[in-house]
């Protein structure tokens, strides 16, 4: 659509109030399609609406019955934003549930497992299911590293960072802590 093509355009050149009036529109033009609903969404979190954005998300979620990204997206803001760690669990596992081979709340649910309800056994069995999926990037590895690292396990935590590098991955504190860098 012209609305789309224009609040693409504003996006791009860093000019939301023009982008989000044109995401609106076009969202008011096709209100059965979530792209808008998930590309304005995605302005407000860019502009630290994070309010906004998460209703956005989750009116996306309700929208489309397989949008994993907007579950975990969700699940993000109560986990970073709000620190809300319980609130966050049910929206990465409905991410999961919505797309199983979505690594990114596989990820975030194992660390919550781990650090915060200090369950290892659930935390590493979701990191393992994490770091073998088919769509891992490394950053699965580098945080299950981390939390390897930080239970002393420092032999598991180089093996899994070495398996973050040649993914090629290497944005996480991880290396720099294990002398990987």
């Amino acid at each position: 659509s012209v609305q789309g093509a224009l609040a693409y355009i504003y996006r791009n050149n860093n000019e939301y109030s023009l982008s989000e009036t044109h995401f609106r529109k076009w969202m008011s033009l096709q209100p059965d399609n979530v792209i808008p609903v998930i590309n304005l969404a995605n302005v407000f979190y860019g502009q630290k609406n994070y309010d906004g954005a998460n209703k956005l998300y989750i009116q996306a979620m309700k929208m489309d019955s397989n949008d994993a990204v907007s579950a975990s997206n969700v699940g993000n803001y109560y986990k970073d934003i709000k620190r809300d760690y319980e609130r966050a669990m049910p929206f990465y596992r409905e991410a999961i549930k919505r797309d199983p081979q979505f690594v990114s709340p596989v990820m975030y649910l194992a660390d919550l497992y781990w650090f915060l309800k200090n369950d290892k056994k659930t935390g590493g069995a979701l990191f393992k299911k994490a770091v073998a999926m088919k769509n891992n990037d490394g950053a699965a590895n580098a945080e299950y590293a981390w939390a390897l690292m930080r239970d002393g396990q420092r032999n598991a935590a180089i093996a899994q960072a070495k398996r973050s590098l040649t993914l090629g991955y290497n944005g996480h504190p991880v290396f720099k802590d294990l002398g990987l860098q």
